[in-house]
């Protein structure tokens, strides 16, 4: 009998640029979503969905499983602000990103709901910023991380 190893880890992936600078230019972001979907391919991964705003980039993918999360997203960021810099800095200020980044885990059932999400970018950070947001995934994973907060009813005694 054969041994394969299979992972399906679906990641949701938020950094911003240093700062919070407004730099990632509305009219080249489609071509760095670009990149960095490419560089993902190039490392193994599968990109589902990148999208964001001047601030910041949401992805949605598959990273590569024979590399750490923090490899695949230094590779991707310092990559595409590479390339982003290269590219574009005569004409707009350049790119640098934050040195951290938010990574939550996708269950494939919610899949619709995260690309929505994604994609719906520009509309919802009209009304909340980026620190709010993550404050708000925050709040809501936290209680299912905090015992005095999950209280299910179904749950034996032990």
């Amino acid at each position: 009998m054969a041994t394969n190893s299979y992972a399906f880890l679906l990641y949701h992936v938020v950094f911003s640029t240093k700062n919070r600078q407004l730099t990632i230019h509305p009219d080249y972001r489609l071509r760095l979503y670009q990149y960095m979907a490419a560089i993902i391919k190039e490392k193994g991964g599968n990109p589902i969905l990148i999208n964001g705003t001047q601030d910041h980039v949401h992805i949605l993918a598959i990273l590569p499983r024979h590399i750490s999360i923090s490899e695949s997203l230094q590779a991707v960021k310092g990559g595409s602000s590479h390339w982003y810099n290269k590219e574009f800095s005569e004409n707009i200020p350049r790119l640098y990103w934050q040195s951290g980044y938010s990574i939550f885990s996708v269950s494939p059932p919610l899949l619709d709901k995260v690309k929505g999400y994604i994609f719906r970018q520009e509309e919802h950070h009209q009304n909340s910023s980026l620190d709010q947001e993550l404050e708000n995934f925050h709040k809501e994973l936290l209680k299912y991380h905090d015992p005095a907060k999950y209280n299910p009813k179904s749950d034996p005694e032990p």
